[in-house]
This record gives structure tokens, C-alpha cells and sequence, in this order.
């Protein structure tokens, strides 16, 4: 293989939204196999029992196939879009978002028996999104306000009828945890900010100084 294609092969791996790939193969592997969905749930009382990687995995399992496409549907089109602005930024706050929101529960709600799915990740990364791009300017900015207006009032509607939007699961085997969805959401404001402190804002001398990212040239044929 020659140089060319080399580059073109590590262009290409550079642009696939691996990680998003990776969470959603996880979350049908889980999906398609319940034995190792038990494995992964988070479950109370894991710190006795030492089953601490469930603070992770829980995330990846999901109750019903609504619940599994929707989160899926949604954390593909929103991860994408994040991970190809930056990826170890996305990593991070996939990574910090799924411990703070079940630390929550640990220290806050023991009583909360199970819990599973993508949502307060996709909080997380919606809310990170729209204010990444609204201080980008990005185009269409009102877009971006709506977009957090309409999240916000998905989450207080959580919170007074504690009934799911867009998941049905009266009468099913689990109910909606809008907490999540709040952690989820306080932890991608908080991530910003730091990113702001730590780069400033776009357009800035501060994020001026940062060093450009690397460009692959490929050979024309």
C-alpha cells in the first residue's frame, strides 16, 4: 500500500465517529442479549458488591425496544455531529457524564433499584452542542435556543408527571428518571465552562494560540 492510500485510510478512520459507533454496537450487543444486560446494569448497592464498572455499562442497556431506538436514534445523530468537531472532547464528556449521572444515584437515590439507557447522556451532549454553537455562532443560531428551550421543557415536563415523552413505559417495566437528565445536563454546562476557561472562547487570542489541527493531504489521481 502506498503512501497515498495510507493517508487515505487514516483520513477516513480520522472521520468515523468511532466512539458513537462504539456505544451504539454496545448498546444493541447488550439489547440482543439479556444475560449480558444483567451484567451491565447499574443496580444499587454496587459498591458493596465491588461491581463498580456498572457506574459505565448501565448506560449501554436499555428496557424495551422504544426505549433502545429512540436513545439510539438520537445519540447517533447528536454524537456524530460532536465527535467530528472533536473527539476526546466528546470522549470526556461521554465518559463524565455516565459517572457523575450514576454517582447521583449512588450517593442520592439508593433506593433506585435499576437503571439503563443512553438519555442523560444525550442530555449531556445536546445541551454541550447547542451552547457550543450558539457561542460559535454557527448557523441557524435561533435554532440552537430552541433546541434547549424545548429540552428544558421536555425535562420539567419529566419532573412534574414523571411520565416519558417520547418512550412509553406506563404500565412496562421501568419508569423515567428525569434526575438523570438534569445531572446529565448540569454536567455538560459545567464541561463547557471548563473548556472555555481552559481554550476561551472561539475567536479568541487565547483559542487562536492553540495549535492547528493536522491536515492529511491525499494525492490527486
Amino acid at each position: 500500500m502506498g503512501q497515498p492510500e495510507t493517508q487515505e485510510v487514516k483520513a477516513s478512520v480520522k472521520d468515523f465517529p468511532l466512539i458513537t459507533a462504539g456505544v451504539i454496537g454496545a448498546s444493541l450487543f447488550a439489547f440482543c442479549l439479556p444475560s449480558v444486560s444483567s451484567i451491565l446494569v447499574y443496580r444499587s448497592g454496587l459498591e458493596k458488591s465491588g461491581e463498580v464498572w456498572r457506574l459505565l455499562t448501565g448506560h449501554f442497556v436499555h428496557f424495551s425496544l422504544s426505549h433502545l431506538g429512540y436513545n439510539l436514534l438520537a445519540f447517533g445523530l447528536i454524537g456524530y455531529v460532536l465527535e467530528k468537531r472533536n473527539r476526546t472532547r466528546y470522549a470526556s464528556l461521554c465518559i463524565l457524564s455516565a459517572i457523575t449521572i450514576t454517582l447521583f444515584f449512588l450517593l442520592f437515590r439508593p433506593s433506585l433499584v435499576e437503571y439503563g439507557g443512553l438519555s442523560g447522556l444525550i442530555t449531556a451532549a445536546t445541551v454541550y452542542l447547542c451552547l457550543e454553537s450558539i457561542v460559535r455562532a454557527d448557523p441557524p443560531r435561533p435554532l440552537w435556543f430552541l433546541l434547549l428551550a424545548l429540552l428544558a421543557g421536555k425535562i420539567g415536563y419529566e419532573v412534574v408527571t414523571t411520565t416519558a415523552v417520547f418512550v412509553d413505559c406506563t404500565g412496562g417495566p421501568f419508569s423515567v428518571v428525569p434526575s438523570a437528565h438534569v445531572v446529565g445536563g448540569l454536567t455538560a454546562l459545567g464541561g463547557y465552562l471548563c473548556t472555555i476557561r481552559r481554550f476561551g472562547l472561539p475567536g479568541t487570542a487565547k483559542e487562536r494560540r492553540r495549535p492547528a489541527p493536522e491536515v492529511v493531504e491525499t494525492a490527486c489521481r
